[in-house]
């Protein structure tokens, strides 16, 4: 190696950590993630249910917003707290006690999260109601409308009576 070259597995490449955050309709799931070491340190969730239905509307789902934020905050802040991102945890290997006096360092959070809900905001960018999750199907009457009419539309501009074009009720569209 030259001068000024450095080698891809530096030492302070070591203690680079990853967070995963998966936000799905029954829960947060978070893991610390140690490449290094091709290792998950730590996991942590948060579970939260559906907003109430109090009037029984056939095919609602719908949660707050607040409920995923406040859960990917809680479980961040657990995977924190316990690995301090400063290695502080509890272990039973010289290896792993000698990495818990190295400083951690985030390199970066990835989160997936649910398709096909519809979260409505102001023009202040904040929740204006609960979001409709890819499990309601409350407007299946009006996907069941568009559907007709995007498959009219295509039909005449084909000129083909066979085309159909079916939009399903928990997809964002007809929400």
């Amino acid at each position: 190696m030259t001068s000024g070259q450095t080698s891809s597995n530096s030492s302070s490449e070591k203690y680079d950590v990853y967070i995963g955050l998966d936000v799905g309709t029954q829960s947060t799931k978070a893991l610390l993630y140690h490449p290094f070491s091709n290792k998950i340190l730590g996991r942590s969730s948060v579970q939260y249910d559906l907003s109430p239905n109090p009037n029984n509307i056939i095919g609602r789902a719908e949660q707050s917003p607040d409920l995923w934020i406040d859960a990917v905050i809680q479980s961040v802040c657990d995977l924190s707290n316990r690995f301090s991102l400063s290695g502080v945890s509890s272990s039973s290997s010289k290896e792993e006690e000698e990495q818990q006096q190295q400083l951690w360092i985030l390199r970066g959070i990835g989160v997936s999260g649910q398709q096909h809900g519809m979260v409505a905001l102001s023009d202040k960018f904040q929740p204006i109601r609960d979001a409709k999750l890819w499990c309601d199907v409350e407007a299946a009457e009006e996907a069941k409308v568009f559907s007709e009419q995007a498959s009219s539309l295509l039909q005449n501009e084909q000129q083909n009576d066979d085309i159909k074009w079916t939009i399903p009720p928990g997809f964002t569209a007809p929400k």
